[in-house]
């Protein structure tokens, strides 16, 4: 389920294009190469959707990239996904973008009214043009076959620039008949938005970047620090002397990130304190074991060793 980025919230009728512009193992990146890549991807979308009037589509937000919602034809949805081929490979530094497209069923979903935006879309539309973009290789394009029966019906001549890739099989056993974009009949297409994607985008990161990296870097600096309790038999665990419960049962809590001292206490024993200093997401383990210490061998247990006795 997605969420709109824009200020246009109207439903989307119950057959729609969606282009979902996927960046492959966004979530193995790092934090400072994830703002990178989003920022990019910003760029793109902004450049792209641009070209569409406002009434004429939907941006949307997802863990792994975006989608754009073309509510007008099947044609201005595949010249969406050109442009964003061209942009993407104008934009410095380079960015992989895998695209699916699909036409299918969309509609919007009750929302929170305290979020911006107030609701959602869903349907089937979506959830196939994300998995022809989880089928698609980076640089590359691909759309169900509703999408290219659709654009064969509005457009033919559009839709000979999309070939048979074959049929691929998702995790969940489903069958996919999928369609790869000619290159070489779009070709001229191609270089005409090359240069007018570089233009456009390089313009739009030079502005966006920054903010993206300040508000991504403040969201990092929120997360807190996790501390992880391994105490046997048991401790009474105090942070910045404050009580926060026995250990066991209690496994872990989560602290600010920053200095604390930790204390672990067991009515038989020297409490434990361990000095700690988290960064923000960072995960730290207290484990201690509370053993009684041993008494010194009386008279008799010498005498009993010595003769063999006790060992």
């Amino acid at each position: 389920m997605l969420a709109p980025m824009n200020d246009n919230n109207s439903a989307a009728p119950g057959q729609t294009s969606v282009v979902f512009l996927r960046v492959p193992d966004f979530a193995r990146l790092k934090v400072g190469e994830q703002v990178q890549f989003r920022a990019r991807l910003d760029a793109v979308l902004a450049t792209v959707a641009g070209v569409l009037p406002a009434e004429g589509r939907i941006v949307l937000d997802a863990p792994e990239g975006a989608a754009i919602v073309v509510l007008e034809s099947p044609g201005a949805a595949l010249q969406t996904a050109e442009r964003a081929l061209a942009a993407s490979a104008g934009v410095p530094a380079g960015l992989p973008i895998c695209i699916g497209v699909n036409h299918g069923p969309v509609r919007a979903a009750p929302g929170d009214p305290a979020v911006a935006g107030g609701a959602e879309l869903i349907g089937d539309g979506l959830q196939a043009a994300i998995t022809a973009a989880e089928f698609a290789k980076p640089g590359s394009l691909l759309a169900t076959r509703a999408f290219h029966d659709a654009l064969q019906a509005g457009a033919p001549q559009r839709a000979r620039g999309l070939v048979a890739a074959g049929v691929f099989t998702d995790s969940k056993v489903r069958s996919h008949e999928l369609y790869a974009y000619d290159a070489a009949a779009a070709g001229r297409h191609r270089r005409r938005l090359l240069a007018w994607g570089v233009l456009g985008v390089c313009a739009i990161l030079a502005a966006g970047y920054g903010a993206r990296l300040l508000r991504l870097e403040a969201i990092r600096a929120a997360q807190p620090a996790v501390i992880l309790f391994e105490v046997r038999p048991f401790g009474e665990i105090f942070v910045d002397g404050v009580a926060k419960g026995k250990s066991p049962p209690l496994t872990q809590i989560e602290v600010k990130a920053g200095a604390h001292r930790i204390e672990v206490r067991n009515p038989a024993f020297a409490p434990v304190v361990r000095e700690v200093n988290l960064a923000p997401g960072e995960t730290t383990t207290v484990a201690h074991r509370f053993v009684p210490a041993q008494k010194p061998p009386g008279f008799w247990d010498k005498v009993r060793r010595g003769i063999g006795i006790d060992k």
